[in-house]
């Protein structure tokens, strides 16, 4: 279990701000500086990758099959609920982006939702889980 002191919540605001700042990383192919807020042991879950363990591992089977085809990622801030104390936070979050067919190259819409875990490091948050997910395709359930 990784040391966790005690300290301020996290405030929506930063939250936010994080969101912000990873979500312009992914639209400017910045990966470089999106892995940065996170953690090395991240664990996480997607659409494309059942399940990475470690920043190595996300980047190569979630990020880089899935970014470099997307078009204004964009976090859907009016929509982030959030919860934490002692230094860790989540966020619940819906999300929306352009897809790059691979094979006509067209743009189709993408939305979906994400669930984060933040975890605070000095002044900074670093993400130590995430989740990310293409919303249902509308298949119902009776």
């Amino acid at each position: 279990m990784r040391d966790m002191p005690i300290s301020e919540p996290i405030s929506r605001e930063a939250i936010v701000g994080w969101l912000d700042n990873w979500a312009a990383c992914i639209r400017s192919g910045q990966f470089a500086d999106a892995s940065l807020l996170f953690d090395r042991d991240v664990v996480g879950f997607g659409t494309v990758a059942i399940e990475a363990k470690g920043l190595d591992d996300l980047v190569e089977q979630q990020w880089m099959k899935v970014w470099p085809k997307t078009e204004g990622f964009r976090f859907d801030n009016a929509s982030v609920e959030t919860w934490g104390a002692d230094g860790l936070a989540v966020a619940a979050v819906h999300w929306s982006s352009k897809g790059i067919d691979s094979r006509t190259s067209a743009l189709f819409t993408r939305q979906g939702r994400a669930t984060l875990v933040l975890q605070r490091r000095g002044e900074n948050l670093i993400a130590v889980h995430t989740h990310f997910s293409i919303n249902p395709a509308g298949e119902r359930f009776l």
